[in-house]
This record gives C-alpha cells, structure tokens and sequence, in this order.
C-alpha cells in the first residue's frame, strides 16, 4: 500500500471523451456519458512524479513484479490449491490492494466522506454559523486528500497485466467454496469500478455459466448471478443494448437449475432491473433556447469556437445519437420476438414466463408496431389457469392495446377517437351535466334505459383527484357512447393491423368472456364485500 502514495497510477492522462469509446472494443460507446468532470489528474503529492528519474522507475518495476507474481499465483491457486481457502482470500486482497490501493481506496474514501457530513451537521447551527473544532477540520483535509488519490486511481488506464488478474480473479467467483466466492466477488466489483475497462471481457464469461450446460453447477451460478447483479455491471446492462438482450435471454433460459437461492437470485435481478428499464427513446430537436444557451457556454469554454465549428460538433453528435437509436430500436425488436417465443413455449415453467412478461411490459414501445404473435398470447394467457399468468397478461396487454391506440391517432388524422373525451366547464352549465346518483346505479341505467336515460347523458369522470381540495375550471371527462354510433376507432394504424386482427379473433371468440368473467370470480378477495376491482384491472377494460 505505502507503493501508492510514492508514484501516480500507472498509464499516462487520457482525455475523458477518448477513454470512453475505447472502453468497448469493436462497438459503438456513444451512448456512454462521461466519467469524469475533470479529464486528467490532478495534484495530490506524491513522491516522485518524474517518470525519467531513476527513483520512479525502480518504484514503478517493484510493481510490476509484484503484478506478474500476482497473476501467476492467481493461475496457480485456482487451478490446484481451490480448497485452501485462507491462503486464497489472502491472496485476493493482495489482489485488491495492488490494483486499487494508490494512497486510498474506495471504501476508505467513503467513510471519510460520511464522517465529515456527520460533522457538518452535527456543528453547525442556525443561519448556517458552523463552529468547528480545530481537531476535526484536519479530517476535512484528510479527505480531500484522499478524494484526489481515488480520482486519480479511477483515472488510470487497465494495462494488459490488470486485464490478465482481473480475467483470472473472476474464476474464484465462480469458486465451489462460498466464502472464496464471495470475498472475490467483493474484490471484483471494486476493481471493475476503478477500472470500467475490465468488466466487459467478463460478461461473456458470466452469462455462459447460465447456460445448459452437461458440467453446468449451481454454486457458479449462484456466482455469476452475483456478479451481473453488482453496480458497475447493472449499469451496463441498463444503458448498453450490447449487452441488455444478452442478459434477459440468459435469465429466461436459465430455468434448467432447481435450487431455490438460484430461482431466488434470478427473480431479483429482473425484479430490479425492470423498474428502472424503458424502451429506446428517440433523438428529439434540440430547441432554439437550449441551443443557445449551449453555445454561450462553448464560447466561454472555447472562445475560438466558431458557428461553422459548432453546429458540425452538434451533427456529429446527433448523428452519433441517431445511430445507437436505430441499433437500439433493432435489438429491442429482436428481444420482444425472443420473449414472445419464451413465452408460447410449452416447456417454459410460470416462474421463467413471468420474468419475459414483465421485460415485455417495460421495453414496449409505442415506436414500433406491435408483434401479432405477442398479442395472441396475452390474449390467450387472460384465461390460464394460473393467476400470475391472468394479471400479467392483462397488465401487457393493456400497454399493447395503449401502444395500438397512440398509433393509430398519429397515422390516421381523422380518426373520431378523440371525441370520447372532452372538457366540461365546471363553472358554468357543464357542471349541471353530472348527476347525484351512486355509479352503480347509473352504470345499471345506461345499460337498460337507451339512448334518452339521464345515465346515458352524464359525463364520467375518471380522476378522483380532481375535485378533492378545489375544484378547477374545466375539466375532461368521458361520455357514454351512444347506441348504434361509430366505434370509439374507427380506423386503425396499417401497420397495427395484424396484431389487431390477431388479439380482436381471440378477444371475440365464443365464450371467451365468459371464461374471462368465470375465473376472474373466482379469485380469493380480501373481504367479502370488497370486488377487488383495482387499478389495473380497470385500465385494462378501458382499454379494451
């Protein structure tokens, strides 16, 4: 550790725009934002900075053999000594000292950090008057001290030495041994954060150890899926189309192991991951104000930075943008088809059908039109036996049917869909529209009475918001359509037309909703006079 504070980090600067697209090779990486607000190290006392003098270069060569002999013993251990396991966690925090520790590491960093908002606001009083002891404004110094030693290790270049440890660290997280496993584990993830280059010749690795395999065991799996659920490769798979449909697909075929820990581990990272994922967006026109505000701040940055020189810089990026759209846009087409095929396979257990229901959910896109044989299936699956199959194929279904509608208003300009919704102004006669009677009882007339009923002339409104704390000017409802009129879409978007075709044959076959009405009867409420009519299950009959 005392090696780290004698020299910089090994690797000459390298500007920030640079080191990202050279952090995948062979892809595009300009979908990755910048890591760094300052694009070279900074001052932070070191020793010896001269790489010419003799001082640095004999530092600089300890280091190298401490690294080789690292890696050898590495290789050694994991393949003859993968029982002792003293002697392997010692070596894996070898591991960790000589590729993070340059004067700090992470975790010391952070504590100093939290120990300093502590004493921030534990002496400072009203009209923010801080009066700190002279003992504790020396850990303010110790910080920055230590923010500019890990800013500097997270700014160093992976050589071919720390590929070659991290690349063989990675087989001891897949170790039989737990506690091996999960110290190497632990390891890895700090150095894949101070090193981002390192962790995407490992994913490959990671996702084959969920594949069906003859030798397939459950403890690498359980060791994979440690890994892939970690921080820095979450948010790979959360940002990179590269690597994301790798992902899903390798948690949806994964359903060869029976272990419970690895049925449990596979649950979480989907659970985890499909709250936070979204379906491609699209590049959008930059505004006039924004564009300007950018260029005031070029000029202050560049000052030579002319128009001609910034609107290319723009087009180059938005080129970049447009790009990493259209490839995102394919990949995600190609994942929605994998997952309808998941999901209409026989051999597919619930749990694993589950898990390509909820990614279809989430990575649907309004963009493009949706799959006929997805739409078939979650028509279908409304009358499965099993519940979790019902509730998650009403919750897509009512996405599909959402994304359909919205595609159809964009390709059809006089479509008469917008007529059943419209303003009410509630100040003046329109407030007179809406009637006293209980919803059930109105329901009940507008169904029995026609056209003329009072029910069938109320407005309906939707929000039970409004009107709560104050009631507003105008507000939208919706009319009760009236008998004999045109369909509430008459017209529907071309390219929608197949899987329109596909749900409306299984929407209206004999007897359908009447099975639909029939197990949905039949579920457990929570009370007997609760109808356990949510939310979703609502959305989902609007829709329809």
């Amino acid at each position: 550790r005392a090696l780290g504070n004698l020299i910089p980090p090994p690797s000459a600067p390298i500007a920030a725009d640079k080191l990202a697209d050279a952090i995948i090779e062979g892809h595009d990486a300009s979908s990755m934002p910048p890591r760094y607000r300052i694009d070279g190290q900074v001052v932070a006392g070191y020793v010896f900075t001269d790489p010419n003098s003799d001082q640095y270069k004999e530092i600089t060569g300890i280091r190298n053999q401490i690294g080789a002999v690292v890696a050898k013993a590495l290789d050694y251990m994991s393949k003859n000594s993968e029982d002792d396991v003293e002697n392997l966690k010692a070596l894996i925090r070898l591991t960790h000292d000589y590729m993070c520790h340059y004067g700090t590491d992470r975790s010391t960093c952070a504590s100093q950090r939290r120990n300093w908002n502590s004493g921030l606001d534990s002496f400072t009083f009203d009209n923010s008057v801080c009066k700190m002891p002279r003992y504790f404004v020396s850990k303010r110094v110790m910080y920055i001290q230590a923010s500019r030693l890990l800013h500097n290790a997270r700014f160093m270049r992976a050589n071919e030495l720390f590929k070659d440890i991290t690349l063989k660290l990675s087989r001891l997280c897949l170790s039989l041994y737990s506690e091996v496993r999960t110290h190497a584990i632990s390891i890895l993830e700090n150095i894949m954060s101070i090193l981002p280059e390192t962790k995407y010749p490992l994913i490959p690795g990671f996702l084959a150890e969920l594949d069906e395999k003859e030798d397939s065991d459950p403890e690498k799996m359980i060791g994979a899926l440690h890994v892939l659920d970690s921080q820095p490769l979450r948010r790979v798979f959360l940002r990179d189309w590269h690597y994301f449909p790798q992902l899903v697909l390798a948690l949806c075929r994964a359903q060869h192991e029976d272990k419970p820990v690895v049925k449990k581990l596979i649950m979480n990272i989907a659970v985890s991951q499909v709250v936070h994922i979204s379906a491609p967006l699209s590049v959008q026109t930059i505004p006039e104000p924004l564009r300007e505000l950018v260029r005031t701040l070029g000029a202050c940055s560049a000052p030579s930075l002319d128009d001609s020189e910034f609107e290319a810089t723009v087009a180059q990026g938005r080129a970049k943008c447009e790009e990493s759209y259209e490839f995102a846009q394919t990949e995600n087409a190609k994942l929605v088809g994998s997952l309808v095929s998941i999901l209409r396979d026989a051999g597919t257990t619930w749990r694993f059908a589950a898990i390509a229901g909820y990614y279809v959910d989430y990575i649907s896109s309004a963009s493009l039109s949706p799959e006929p044989r997805l739409m078939g299936t979650l028509a279908e699956n409304l009358t499965s036996d099993l519940v979790l199959f019902r509730e998650s194929s009403a919750i897509n279904l009512t996405q599909q049917l959402g994304n359909i509608k919205h595609r159809s208003k964009l390709a059809c300009p006089d479509i008469i869909a917008a007529a059943t919704r419209s303003d009410v102004d509630l100040k003046g006669k329109g407030a007179q529209a809406f009637s006293e009677l209980p919803y059930t009882e109105l329901c009940e007339r507008a169904l029995t009475d026609g056209d003329n009923s009072e029910a069938a002339r109320t407005p309906y409104l939707d929000n039970p918001a409004t009107g709560w704390f104050a009631w507003p000017l105008v507000t939208k409802v919706f009319e009760t359509p009236r008998q004999g009129g045109a369909l509430a879409f008459d017209k529907i978007d071309p390219d929608c037309q197949s899987a329109y075709a596909a749900v409306r044959d299984v929407l209206f076959a004999e007897g359908k909703w009447d099975r639909i009405a029939k197990l949905f009867s039949q579920e457990s409420n929570r009370s007997p006079e609760d109808d356990n009519f949510g939310v979703a299950r609502a959305a989902f009959y609007t829709q329809v």
